[in-house]
């Protein structure tokens, strides 16, 4: 059974490296269940949310976000509701459950910086 750091080699590109990855839950602003568990990992190149799915044995799935569509990033340090946004191909899409103010301000940044090398 791969792990999810088997999966997450598999996704990276040739000279593609990892800056960035901490535990979240993805919420789509379409998406009307619950939010998702997962991993965000910025790289040079991209972002991915790798999460498994729910009642489906080995299912290891991602979300691909290319900096050069993200128009924005914002961080929501609210008490009960500690989030990174940013809007991506006209939508609103969250990474929720980041606590650690300091870890959302790196993502930001990060994201940031990423898109600006990217245009």
């Amino acid at each position: 059974m791969p792990t999810l750091l088997d999966t997450v080699k598999n996704l990276l590109h040739e000279n593609e490296t990892i800056l960035f990855y901490t535990q979240c839950s993805l919420s789509l602003f379409l998406h009307r269940g619950p939010s998702m568990p997962g991993i965000i990992l910025a790289t040079n190149k991209r972002m991915l949310f790798v999460y498994k799915e729910k009642n489906k044995f080995n299912s290891q799935r991602y979300e691909e976000y290319l900096y050069e569509r993200i128009e924005e990033v914002k961080e929501h340090p609210y008490f009960f509701s500690s989030h990174t946004s940013i809007y991506y191909n006209d939508d609103w899409v969250r990474f929720e459950k980041i606590y650690d103010q300091n870890i959302r301000k790196q993502l930001c940044s990060i994201i940031q910086q990423q898109i600006v090398s990217s245009s």
